[in-house]
């Protein structure tokens, strides 16, 4: 049976993507080499991502964008990939959200410079629940922490995504929620209400972190593979309910609701071909999620996910490494897998 369709809400921004030769001290000046414009935000990010693996999926976004040019091309950019845009909600209050997206071009690290903009309106008023009713059979919303309304609090769901959440999955859609890795004591208190109500969690090691308070690198920087055991088994126990997965640059690590655990290694890609890292984390919950949605296993949603954020880094833009299906899986069957981490456990 063809699964229904996929249903994406939250931040919907514009990149500035602006490659640097280093990031600058306080007070220092840097040398912008190249600028690219692009749609960013996971609302965004995500349906584009899907629409490009499978153009024949029904995707859907949602999200609030200001009624101004960086507004409009978001829709045109999306529009142009096939994603229904209808429930996009535009308004002339605030502009469009946009973040600064600074790419060092030694290791493409980046460093964000985001204005809250429309998405801090995004408001469960602005979800037209009739017309989603029915159509689709997953949800993913962030990022969290980024969507001031959303974040607020709520008395009776902790927040008012929480609740949100709860509602989709009353109507039958698996969900699934992504964070953004801010600085700040902020993810405990906004991220672990929704948890209850999230079925898919989808976030890196950072992130993971913070909302669980389990320490994912020893001193060294080495990514330990115990800790994000442990932060897993903690997020479980915090509320998720089918599968949490857990990325780095390093591999993942998904963990399911009955305790199988399952290691991914993320691809060998050289220093010298990253052009850019910015939506890699995207593209891969775009991949896993996919996956699931399709019905195919874990281990096989862990290696279209890879694939996705591997191919992503070849590009400065959030989705214009995006490929078809069946290149995806061609890359993931070409491309060798990093040594390390995860092919000793």
């Amino acid at each position: 049976m063809t699964p229904k369709g996929m249903l994406f809400g939250g931040s919907m921004i514009v990149d500035l993507v602006k490659r640097i030769s280093r990031f600058p001290g306080r007070g220092k000046l840097a040398v912008i080499h190249d600028v690219t414009r692009g749609v960013g935000g996971m609302a965004c990010n995500n349906p584009v991502n899907v629409k490009v693996l499978n153009p024949d999926a029904d995707v859907a976004t949602m999200g609030r964008i200001g009624d101004d040019e960086l507004g409009r091309y978001i829709i045109a950019q999306l529009s142009k990939k096939g994603v229904d845009t209808d429930a996009v909600a535009p308004t002339p209050a605030v502009p469009t959200s946009f973040t600064d997206v600074m790419v060092d071009v030694e290791d493409g690290s980046r460093t964000f410079f985001h204005s809250y903009g429309a998405c801090a309106l995004w408001r469960p008023e602005d979800i037209p629940w009739d017309a989603l009713a029915g159509r689709f059979s997953c949800v993913h919303l962030g990022y969290v922490l980024l969507l001031e309304s959303m974040d607020a609090d709520d008395g009776e769901h902790g927040t008012v995504l929480a609740g949100v959440l709860k509602r989709f999955r009353d109507m039958g859609l698996r969900t699934a929620i992504d964070v953004v890795s801010e600085e700040g004591d902020r993810f405990r208190k906004i991220v672990t209400p929704s948890l209850r109500h999230v079925d898919d969690l989808v976030i890196n090691e950072v992130e993971a972190s913070a909302v669980t308070g389990t320490a994912v690198r020893d001193g060294d920087g080495t990514l330990s593979v115990a800790g994000l055991s442990t932060a897993a088994e903690r997020l479980f126990e915090a509320g998720v309910n089918k599968t949490v997965v857990l990325h780095a640059p390093e591999g993942a690590l998904a963990l399911t609701a009955e305790g199988k655990k399952y290691l991914q290694p993320s691809h060998d890609i050289k220093k010298t071909e990253i052009v850019s890292s910015v939506g890699a984390g995207d593209a891969f919950a775009s991949g896993v999620l996919y996956g699931l949605n399709r019905g195919e296993d874990v281990p096989h949603a862990l290696k279209l996910g890879t694939a996705m954020a591997a191919l992503n880094l070849f590009d400065p833009t959030t989705t214009g490494g995006a490929k078809p299906y069946a290149d995806v899986i061609a890359f993931a069957n070409s491309r060798p897998y990093r040594k390390g981490t995860f092919d000793e456990h």
